[in-house]
């Protein structure tokens, strides 16, 4: 994937821990600023997200957030102010709220345990939703998770895309990681969301 280029459905082979930084571009949901997409809707509204996880030893699994300098921890530099970020590190996947609610910081512990094979994320405008092969499922809504309607930005320019990083974090590529082995994406509808498996 290059720099905010549209899509239908992608597929990202991985062999061994190899790494891939992907950046997309979201339709605004307007006309409401700040509401939360929830359900999917038609258009490049809400993003589905395989991600296919081998048996090796797990260490940057995949970080996704809406600034470019996120490292993983939950720091940007101050690129943005929006810089919510959703890591999977190891056994455990974290969840940061965006400069706007700093103390918002949630582990998932044990949520990329041993037998946990597939997790599926669906993210949209100020929400996500998190599932795994394991009966995990997630789904959190608040003002300062993903800003993808173009809110404003103290530090930066407004947001409506985010990037993924698989086997390493956004921003420095010598966080190297491992864990990911096959991804696919896609723009969820109503008509074309399937159960999870």
């Amino acid at each position: 994937m290059y720099p905010n280029q549209g899509f239908q459905n992608s597929k990202v082979q991985h062999k061994g821990a190899r790494q891939a930084l992907l950046n997309v571009t979201f339709e605004k949901p307007q006309p409401y600023l700040y509401v939360c997409v929830l359900e999917p809707q038609c258009g490049r509204r809400m993003l589905q997200v395989d991600l296919y996880l081998s048996n090796e030893k797990r260490s940057w699994v995949f970080n996704i957030g809406d600034s470019k300098s996120n490292d993983g921890t939950g720091n940007d530099g101050s690129t943005q102010e929006n810089d919510a970020e959703l890591v999977g590190k190891n056994e455990n996947m974290t969840l940061i709220g965006s400069d706007k609610c700093s103390n918002l910081k949630k582990v998932f512990a044990n949520s990329l345990c041993s037998g946990v094979t597939h997790v599926r994320l669906y993210i949209s405008n100020l929400h996500i939703r998190i599932q795994n092969n394991k009966g995990m499922d997630a789904r959190i809504c608040k003002w300062c998770l993903f800003a993808l309607n173009n809110q404003s930005d103290s530090e930066g320019q407004k947001n409506d895309y985010i990037y993924i990083g698989l086997n390493r974090v956004i921003r420095y590529y010598l966080k190297r990681g491992a864990g990911v082995c096959k991804t696919k994406i896609k723009w969820a509808c109503p008509c074309s969301t399937d159960d999870f498996k």
